[in-house]
């Protein structure tokens, strides 16, 4: 069966793109869960193409970096949520006994 993951994210073109691809490489890629893949530091290029171009690790968690809300379902059915500490984010789960 066939998973579907939607990730959510509210800033700036750049920093939103950079961030949900940060989370997708995490996640796919990098082994972790889909919460751990949000938690995780994430890297922004500073003047980008430029001489004076920086690459700058996140050193705590900062909505500088973007923030992402993500959903999993899973080929069972199973639904997982997982919100960004870097903003006011949250996740509930209600389970209606229907079927999805």
């Amino acid at each position: 069966g066939l998973e579907e993951l939607l990730l959510l994210s509210r800033l700036t073109e750049l920093v939103e793109s950079a961030a949900i691809v940060q989370v997708l490489a995490g996640f796919i890629n990098g082994g972790l869960g889909l919460q751990q893949a949000i938690n995780h530091s994430r890297v922004h290029v500073h003047r980008a193409g430029r001489p004076d171009e920086r690459i700058k690790v996140e050193a705590e968690p900062t909505m500088y970096y973007g923030g992402v809300g993500a959903t999993l379902r899973r080929h069972d059915g199973q639904l997982i949520a997982a919100a960004d500490p870097r903003r006011d984010g949250a996740v509930r789960l209600v389970h209606t006994g229907n079927a999805l």
